[in-house]
This record gives structure tokens, C-alpha cells and sequence, in this order.
């Protein structure tokens, strides 16, 4: 089966992200700290975003249960005789409701974050609680279950099993659930009406434009009505104006209470979420509106 065919958001075939490499940006880039009650200045002039900003969860005792916990979070590899490190204590909470994108260039370490979060990897160090679950010490089947159970997928390249139609693609998360034939056919329907693909239900994927087609993979990510979506660059292969179509349904899913994390490298998308989390060579570097983290201006590494 290919890698499009492979069902990843079924909580039972995801394979992790490659890791990233860490940039060689200079270590006075990393002014902010990477707890999500703060930010960074900007990295030119020593102004731009500081202190506590709008958007924040506090990780704490007396903060607020939520959905997504993640304490001094640290990934580590180990590639021929050199430490790579992914992640370098990364501490960041998203409460039920939010919708927060991580933004960062490559080798920033936005990819191993949403491996973490999307329990396709596990930190080296840290802590991290979804949904009040410690994902620490868990099965691979514990993980894939978790999986199945609180996190809808949204991929780049839609990962539709191309010889089934839009229905039976937005089905199969609830295939793995064992949800009887008839209540899953309901579920999913009704699915692919909220996005508003009811005229192409029976349609297979080569039959549909790109917009089409990311929108079966929203409609597959929501029905199993989860508490995360999680999103990878989900605009990445559409044009323009099909990309603001996508945003849109966000937007809208946002705001019927849909809890959203959305990971990308362009700080012009970070800029249309609510919240955004920066992370540069392994830190958190800014958390705050997203239209303020989006227009930070952090320095080349040098050589760029």
C-alpha cells in the first residue's frame, strides 16, 4: 500500500515525521523563554513581543485543566556520534476551544512537536497530558488508542484512499472504533455535510478538486467527533484562493468550539489564528496573538 493509501489518522498506521535538524541560528536568537506565560523580544532592535500574552494557558496547579499539557518537553536523537536536539524544554498549554498554530522554519522543531502532540512520538524528557491523560509509559496500542479516541488528522496531502469514495473515506476512523455499519454511515454523512460536501459524498477522490479533497480529510478528522484537530500544513497543497477556502471552514469550526492546532512554516497563516506558538531551534520563542508572533522578525542564522 502506498503512502497515500495508508489510513494515518486511524490512530493505527501513523508513522512519525522524520525529525528535524536544529538550525545553527546564534544562541542570542533565543531570548524568549520557552514557557508559555512568556515570549520573546524581537530579535531586531529588542522590541517586539514580551512579557504575558493574550491566548496563554497557564501549566501550573492553579491553572485550569488543559486539553493539551506539555512540561519542559525535550527530544533528543542521536544520528552517527552527534546530539540533536529536537526540542529543548519546551513548555506550552492549549485550552478546549483554542486555536493555535506552531509556526517556525525548518529545523525550527515544529515537526517533532506535532509528532509529540499527536502521540506518534514520545519526548525524551518532560511531560505531556492530553485530555488529562499522561502520555508517559503507554503502549504503542495505548498511544494508537488514545489516538483514535482524541485526535482528528488533517495531512498536507490529504491521505485518501483513492479507489473509495469520499464517504467511505471519512468512515474508516470509525471502522477502527468497531462502530456498527449503520450508526458510522450516519456519522460520516453527516461529516461531509458540515463541511459541505453533501452533493459529493459518492464521489472518489480523482473525481474531486484539491479543495474538495482536503475538505473529506476535515470531514474525516471531525467524525469522530475528537477533541483535538490537528492539522499539518494544511493549505500547503492548494492554490490560493482553495487555501482561503480551507481557512474558512477553520474559522468556522473554531467557532462552533472546535479545539485547533495547526502547524505550519508561514507566519502569514499563524497570522490568521487566534494564537500562535514560535519556536526556533528548539524553543519556544514567542506565544501570543497571532498576528504579533506572525510579525516577529527573528535573525538569519549566519551563512543564510
Amino acid at each position: 500500500m502506498s503512502s497515500e493509501e495508508s489510513p494515518k489518522n486511524s490512530g493505527r498506521a501513523a508513522a512519525p515525521v522524520q525529525p528535524e535538524k536544529t538550525s545553527r541560528e546564534p544562541s542570542s536568537t533565543r531570548s524568549g523563554s520557552a514557557h508559555p506565560e512568556r515570549s520573546s523580544r524581537g530579535a531586531s532592535g529588542g522590541s517586539g513581543v514580551e512579557g504575558p500574552l493574550e491566548g496563554s494557558v497557564e501549566v501550573g496547579a492553579d491553572a485550569a485543566p488543559a486539553l493539551i499539557a506539555l512540561e519542559e518537553i525535550r527530544r533528543t536523537y542521536h544520528v552517527g556520534g552527534e546530539e540533536v536536539r529536537a526540542l529543548d524544554g519546551v513548555s506550552v498549554a492549549v485550552g478546549r476551544g483554542e486555536w493555535v498554530a506552531i509556526v517556525g522554519q525548518s529545523g525550527s522543531g515544529k515537526s517533532t512537536l506535532m509528532n509529540i502532540v499527536g502521540c506518534l512520538d514520545t519526548p525524551t524528557s518532560g511531560r505531556y497530558r492530553l485530555n488529562g491523560t499522561d502520555v508517559r509509559g503507554l503502549s504503542d496500542d495505548e498511544l494508537a488508542d488514545l489516538r483514535n479516541k482524541e485526535i482528528g488528522f488533517v495531512f498536507q496531502t490529504f491521505q485518501l484512499l483513492p479507489r473509495s469514495t469520499a464517504l467511505a473515506n471519512v468512515e474508516l476512523p470509525l471502522v477502527y472504533r468497531g462502530v456498527p455499519r449503520r450508526q458510522r454511515r450516519e456519522l460520516a454523512e453527516e461529516a461531509l455535510v458540515r463541511v459541505g460536501l453533501e452533493q459529493r459524498m459518492h464521489h472518489r477522490p480523482n473525481e474531486l478538486s484539491g479543495g474538495q479533497r482536503q475538505r473529506v480529510a476535515v470531514a474525516r478528522a471531525l467524525v469522530g467527533r475528537p477533541a483535538l484537530l490537528l492539522a499539518d500544513e494544511p493549505t500547503g497543497n492548494l492554490d490560493t484562493a482553495t487555501g482561503e477556502e480551507i481557512i474558512g471552514l477553520f474559522t468556522e469550526l473554531h467557532e462552533a468550539g472546535n479545539t485547533i492546532v495547526l502547524v505550519t512554516h508561514e507566519p502569514k497563516l499563524a497570522a490568521r489564528c487566534p494564537r500562535a506558538v514560535r519556536l526556533s531551534d528548539g524553543k519556544v520563542v514567542a506565544d501570543g496573538p497571532g498576528v504579533e508572533v506572525a510579525s516577529l522578525q527573528l535573525p538569519r542564522a549566519v551563512g543564510t
